[in-house]
């Protein structure tokens, strides 16, 4: 989110949908697992973070990747759920907040392909 202001992609008077949805989109069309990104908006970090993590994040002093534990098929699961989320969002139901925000998913419905 810090990345994003910083890209000057959400404005102070953006309501907490837009917010919401912009974030979604960026993450949809950003792929960390080919391009770092620094959170305080430093352009170009160093590439070779690539060849120690799948998905990079640095801190402001691009010393701490944040995104260190998270895989590439995480990552690409994230992005997938985000791309959900705007199709439901674009459907323009009421009930699209209900059903991503308060309709609880399983362990075993969620993770089935692990614990398979």
């Amino acid at each position: 989110m810090v990345h994003i202001i910083s890209a000057g992609k959400i404005s102070s008077s953006s309501s907490t949908y837009d917010v919401l949805r912009t974030f979604l989109a960026y993450l949809t069309k950003l792929d960390l697992t080919k391009k770092a990104i620094c959170v305080s908006g430093e352009p170009n970090p160093n590439e070779d973070w690539h060849l120690q993590f799948d998905v990079v994040i640095l801190d402001s002093r691009q010393v701490i990747n944040y995104s260190s534990e998270v895989s590439k098929f995480t990552y690409k699961r994230l992005q997938h759920e985000a791309e959900r989320a705007l199709g439901i969002f674009d459907e323009g139901k009421v009930a699209g907040f209900h059903s991503l925000f308060t309709t609880p998913v399983s362990f075993l419905r969620n993770f089935d392909h692990i614990v398979q």
